[in-house]
């Protein structure tokens, strides 16, 4: 964990649309990015039947730097909760 351009994303926040317009998916982008919120990515779930998606997923991040949080959070980040050791 070297310098300070360096920056750790934690997926954090998933919005499940059920109404898939472009008016819902533009006003939950908006309101999530005016909280500070990235976006990383959207899911659309669709149809056979239909062109448009029935539900969409909507994936957002916050960006943190590493040099100001602690050492246990960035060990979670880093795989911390993978742990490969069978359980007893």
């Amino acid at each position: 964990m070297g310098g300070h351009d360096e920056q750790v994303r934690l997926p954090i926040r998933v919005v499940e649309l059920s109404k898939v317009t472009d008016e819902e998916v533009e006003r939950v982008l908006n309101q999530m990015l005016d909280q500070g919120y990235e976006l990383d990515n959207v899911h659309f779930a669709m149809r056979e039947a239909s062109r448009r998606p029935s539900m969409a997923f909507l994936v957002f991040y916050e960006s943190f730097d590493p040099d100001e949080i602690d050492e246990e959070a960035l060990h979670l980040v880093d795989g911390g909760l993978d742990d490969d050791e069978p359980e007893d």
